[in-house]
C-alpha cells in the first residue's frame, strides 16, 4: 500500500508540473504587449502616467480608439480608449487612475465615447476575465467596486485565481459567457449606469471643466426606432442628464467624426 500510494504521488506530481509546463508555454506572455487585450493595458499605463499638458481627454470603445487611438494621441489630446470588454467600471477605473495624477483639473474636458449597444456589458462577456478581471480586478481597485460589481464576478469561474502571476500574465481565460446574443440590442446595463453616476461624482470631485458623453459612428443599418427606444431607456433610468446630447449629430461614418459636434 505504501509503495502504491508513494507512486500515485508521483504520478500527481509529474502530472500537474506537466500541464504547468504545457500552460506556461502555451499561454505564458512575458510582454504585457503579447496580451489579448493589450490595448487595454496600454491604456491602464498611460492613464497613470503624470500629464499636465492635456485639455481633453478621451475614454470610450474600440470605435473610440479606431477615432483616437490611444497610441497617437498624447498631446492635448489624450486617448485612454480601448475596448466596451473592459466595461463601464474599467472606464471609471482608468478615469479614477488619471485624475489622481492630474494637476490642472479645471481646465481638463473628460469626453466618453460610446456607441449605444457598448452599454449593455454587464460584466458577463466572454471577454470579462481577459479584459477586466485581469488588468482592473486587484488590490488596488477593489475599494472602487460596487456590491454590484461584486455580485458579477463572483459568477465568473476562476475568479480568485486571476491576480497569480501564470494566470494573469497569460491568454488563457476559462469559457464563459451570461450575456445576450443580440450585439445590437440598445440597453443599458446596471454595471454601466452605476459607474455612469461614478463618473459624473468623480468629474465633480475635482471640479472637473466637464464631462460628457458622445456616440460613436454608427453601421448604416441602426434605425431610428433602435436609437428612439435606448433614448427611452436612458429616461427611465433618470440619465437623461449624463446623455444630453449625445444624439445630436451622430457622425454614420468615421470620416465624419469630429469632436467640435456638440
Amino acid at each position: 500500500m505504501r509503495i502504491f500510494l508513494y507512486k500515485l504521488g508521483v504520478f500527481f506530481a509529474a502530472a500537474v508540473t506537466f500541464l504547468s509546463l504545457g500552460f506556461y508555454f502555451y499561454y505564458y506572455e512575458s510582454d504585457v504587449m503579447e496580451l489579448y487585450g493589450y490595448k487595454v493595458y496600454h491604456s491602464l499605463i498611460k492613464s497613470q502616467n503624470k500629464t499636465n499638458n492635456v485639455k481633453t481627454l478621451i475614454l470610450g470603445d474600440s470605435a473610440a480608439r479606431q477615432a483616437y487611438d490611444n497610441y497617437t494621441y498624447n498631446n492635448d489630446t489624450y486617448s485612454l480608449a480601448s475596448n466596451q470588454a473592459i466595461s463601464m467600471a474599467g472606464q471609471y477605473l482608468l478615469l479614477r487612475n488619471f485624475l489622481e495624477v492630474y494637476d490642472t483639473p479645471k481646465e481638463l474636458t473628460v469626453i466618453l465615447i460610446y456607441r449605444p449597444s457598448s452599454f449593455a456589458n454587464d460584466l458577463d462577456q466572454k471577454y470579462t476575465y481577459q479584459y477586466f478581471l485581469k488588468p482592473f480586478y486587484n488590490k488596488k481597485n477593489i475599494p472602487y467596486l460596487t456590491d454590484y460589481s461584486f455580485s458579477k464576478i463572483s459568477k465568473v469561474p476562476f475568479n480568485n485565481l486571476v491576480n497569480l502571476n501564470f494566470i494573469k500574465n497569460s491568454n488563457w481565460s476559462p469559457p464563459y459567457y451570461m450575456g445576450n446574443n443580440d450585439f445590437l440590442k440598445f440597453d443599458i446595463s446596471k454595471t454601466s449606469e452605476e459607474y455612469l453616476v461614478k463618473m459624473k461624482e468623480l468629474c465633480d470631485s475635482y471640479q472637473v471643466k466637464s464631462f460628457y458623453l458622445k456616440c460613436s459612428f454608427l453601421s448604416n443599418n441602426i434605425s431610428e426606432s433602435d436609437i428612439n427606444l435606448f433614448q427611452t431607456r436612458i429616461d427611465e433610468l433618470n440619465l437623461t442628464e449624463i446623455f444630453q446630447g449625445y444624439f445630436k449629430e451622430i457622425p454614420l461614418r468615421l470620416e465624419e467624426y469630429n469632436l467640435n459636434r456638440s
